[in-house]
């Protein structure tokens, strides 16, 4: 139990330190592609948003529908 504990309690530092580092590769996406800031923050969201789906595709695949409908809540919520 402990070894899982220190492995989430890992994961989420580096959930949280990509979370704060984004913003500032999502601006020098944009700065140097000449898009705008929202579009780049767009399609970043519509990248994110088609990993979960396919997540919860390959969750029922494999029979994981507890897994499938729990990320499917967490996109509308």
């Amino acid at each position: 139990m402990s070894q899982a504990a220190w492995r989430y309690a890992g994961f989420a530092l580096i959930i949280i330190g990509a979370a704060l580092f984004l913003p500032h590769f999502a601006e020098g996406i944009a700065v140097h592609t000449g898009l705008g800031k929202s579009f780049v923050g767009t399609l970043f969201l519509a990248i994110s948003t088609s990993l979960e789906i396919a997540v919860s595709i390959a969750a029922l695949r494999i029979g994981a529908v507890d897994m499938a409908v729990g990320n499917l809540l967490g996109i509308i919520f």
